[in-house]
């Protein structure tokens, strides 16, 4: 079965870091402080694109360098083994999640975890073959050869809030 991201959301461990003082979760932790020192993590009030207040603002858009996205990509990979979520794939959403998934991929072949990974596309493809790189089409996925579904990255958390295209 393929793995969204979404499903190994950090946000929850940004929850439990911060609401749960019966069981303190040391990656968690390790997360919010390297979230708020890359400056990725604002805490104050933010108001929504619904127009919301938000207690915090998740900006993954400054997770925009290799040290940074090296670290995130650890995070994931690290949480995903962790809690033994079954999956054959990994899917990045279009923009974002593209770069998230194949760094989430490598940094999982390092623990031992070699996994595909795919992603989509928002415009529809009018050049090149698509089959260059022995991706098969589904739908609007370009997808390897996975015997389930697959589990796309989380990359924007606006109190538990996203946009439609998955983008903050």
């Amino acid at each position: 079965m393929p793995l969204r991201l979404s499903e190994v959301s950090l946000k929850d461990a940004f929850c439990m870091s911060t609401h749960s003082a019966l069981s303190p979760d040391p990656l968690a932790q390790a997360f919010v402080a390297f979230a708020m020192d890359a400056g990725v993590l604002g805490l104050g009030e933010f108001k929504t694109k619904a127009g919301r207040l938000s207690p915090y603002f998740f900006n993954a858009g400054k997770f925009d360098d290799g040290a940074k996205l090296s670290q995130l990509a650890a995070f994931y990979a690290r949480r995903i083994v962790a809690q033994g979520v079954p999956c054959d794939m990994l899917f990045g959403p279009a923009y974002k999640g593209i770069v998230l998934v194949a760094a989430v991929a490598v940094e999982l072949a390092r623990l031992g975890h070699n996994l595909p990974f795919a992603y989509n596309r928002k415009e529809a493809k009018d050049h090149g073959d698509r089959h260059a790189l022995g991706l098969a089409r589904c739908g609007s996925v370009g997808v390897g050869e996975s015997r389930g579904g697959h589990q796309p990255p989380d990359d924007a958390n606006r109190a538990g809030e996203r946009g439609d295209d998955g983008e903050s």
